[in-house]
């Protein structure tokens, strides 16, 4: 899956954070992934480190997940950058959803973390 180049805007910047908006790429996604057409994602760039240290996925609308259908998704991933491998890392994943189910709304949320020791 890859970012749309078009889509990158600042959405907020402050003494400690540029947080960047963007979209998806289309033509990137596959058939597990196509719900992230209907998503924006944020990327908050730490300013004294110059790293990634957050991003964020929302849903702009409601989406249908195979049987799910969700009100809301949030998806937030906290990552750290690993100096030897050059490359981000994820430390912590969570996943909040407001979803459908016969009639009820439930929100669910997991959250995963990683360690790489």
């Amino acid at each position: 899956t890859k970012v749309d180049q078009n889509s990158w805007q600042i959405i907020k910047e402050d003494a400690d954070y540029l947080v960047l908006g963007f979209k998806f790429d289309q033509a990137s996604l596959v058939k597990s992934n196509n719900f992230l057409a209907d998503c924006k994602g944020q990327a908050y760039i730490n300013l004294k480190t110059g790293k990634l240290e957050r991003s964020e996925i929302l849903n702009e609308k409601p989406l249908k997940i195979k049987i799910l259908n969700l009100k809301s998704l949030d998806m937030d991933s906290s990552l750290i950058y690993d100096e030897a491998t050059k490359n981000y890392l994820v430390e912590k994943t969570s996943l909040t959803m407001l979803v459908s189910l016969m009639g009820q709304q439930v929100e669910t949320q997991e959250i995963n973390e990683y360690s790489y020791r």
